[in-house]
């Protein structure tokens, strides 16, 4: 079966064209990233069965989410696009304006679901799309109008490939759809 979570502000409307395309059994979780990581870390795991094999797709956020999954059930496989596994630095500088955002907390670089999240080892086939097309001024370096790509490309512990998208095209890529269905 395979599992997908969403990125941060979404649902899992947001796989639906990707879902149109495949015919696998399938779990899309949903959850509210205004309630924080914990919360939605719980809430997730509820969803999703602890007595199969599973495969991870993961958007953004959805992919640390998946990461963590790996803790508690049998994950075999993954598939994430655009995941910050290094936090987004604006972010922290951005929680100081608005300090009651959950999400914000918890996507900065010194976030402690992030700074947890670099310990968890991936040892299953984990493959990271890396979007490269995009681009927010306020950034310093190269990203995908969300996501700088040094933080998607941080971990030596998965597999890279670029794909030419910005942070949300990749949903809508018939190149996700086959790396899924392969």
């Amino acid at each position: 079966m395979i599992v997908f979570i969403h990125g941060a502000n979404a649902t899992s409307k947001s796989w639906s064209y990707i879902l149109s395309k495949i015919n696998v059994r399938n779990i899309s979780v949903d959850y509210d990233s205004s309630l924080g990581f914990r919360r939605n870390l719980i809430s997730i795991r509820s969803q999703i069965p602890t007595d199969e094999p599973i495969q991870i797709v993961g958007h953004s956020l959805g992919g640390i989410y998946g990461l963590y999954l790996t803790q508690t059930h049998n994950v075999t496989k993954g598939l994430t696009l655009a995941t910050p596994y290094a936090g987004v630095a604006v972010a922290d500088f951005m929680k100081m304006i608005f300090p009651g955002s959950h999400l914000l907390k918890d996507i900065g670089k010194y976030s402690r679901f992030i700074t947890k999240s670099r310990n968890i080892k991936i040892k299953v086939p984990w493959t990271q799309i890396i979007t490269t097309r995009g681009s927010l001024p306020w950034y310093l370096e190269r990203n995908d109008g969300i996501v700088p790509i040094s933080s998607m490309t941080c971990r030596n512990d998965i597999n890279y490939l670029e794909l030419p998208y910005n942070h949300y095209e990749i949903l809508y890529s018939d190149e996700v759809v086959n790396l899924i269905t392969c």
